[in-house]
């Protein structure tokens, strides 16, 4: 659903600014990829998707891109939608319209409100967007880290009567893991004659 709301450039930067401070900031990233295959011939005609793959690389960008069994482009009063959840509830839209318009959207609990501009492109039959995720973080006011929950929604009849046309996952969210994984070793330091070990948690390259 499009929004009336719309906020200035140089706002939407101070506050996406301001949240990353608040919030900490996302300093690395792993090498993540997740894939959904989604069974194909369900969407009554509309964009078909068959495959949902995020990928989260290390200079902390995160591409999301939809597969379509019959789409090359989106046809007149179509989009495209892609979700994303945090561990702390927080949601977000990347939504694409066929007329060109596109734009991220917060979750108030309520409605979604235009929080940022999103550029997507085709390539063949897929559709995908890069986002930074310090600016997702920004933008949804909580941590992104560490992990994401991700989807995707087709949607026709826009101009009338909005309708699914297909989602995936069929339900919820697929996961992807936005930080560095942790790897946790325990040993006794030399000399050390008691019986208390030493636990040590450092971030796997």
């Amino acid at each position: 659903m499009r929004l009336a709301l719309t906020l200035s450039a140089v706002g939407l930067c101070v506050i996406g600014f301001a949240a990353a401070l608040a919030f900490g900031a996302v300093t690395s990233a792993p090498t993540a990829t997740v894939t959904v295959q989604d069974a194909v011939g369900d969407a009554n005609g509309g964009p078909d998707i068959s495959a949902l793959t995020g990928t989260v690389t290390p200079d902390g960008s995160l591409t999301l891109a939809a597969t379509f069994a019959n789409r090359s482009s989106l046809e007149s009063n179509e989009s495209v939608q892609f979700f994303l959840r945090t561990d702390g509830g927080g949601q977000l839209d990347a939504a694409f319209f066929s007329d060109g318009a596109s734009f991220l959207e917060r979750w108030n609990g309520s409605s979604y409100q235009t929080v940022d501009g999103v550029h997507g492109s085709w390539s063949g039959n897929t559709f995908s967007t890069t986002l930074s995720l310090a600016v997702l973080q920004g933008d949804v006011q909580q941590p992104v880290t560490p992990e994401l929950g991700i989807a995707v929604g087709t949607y026709t009849n826009l101009a009338t009567s909005p309708t699914v046309a297909d989602l995936a996952p069929n339900s919820g969210y697929a996961t992807i893991a936005t930080a560095p994984a942790t790897t946790t070793t325990t040993s006794t330091p030399p000399g050390f004659s008691g019986s208390t070990d030493v636990t040590v948690t450092q971030n796997a390259d």
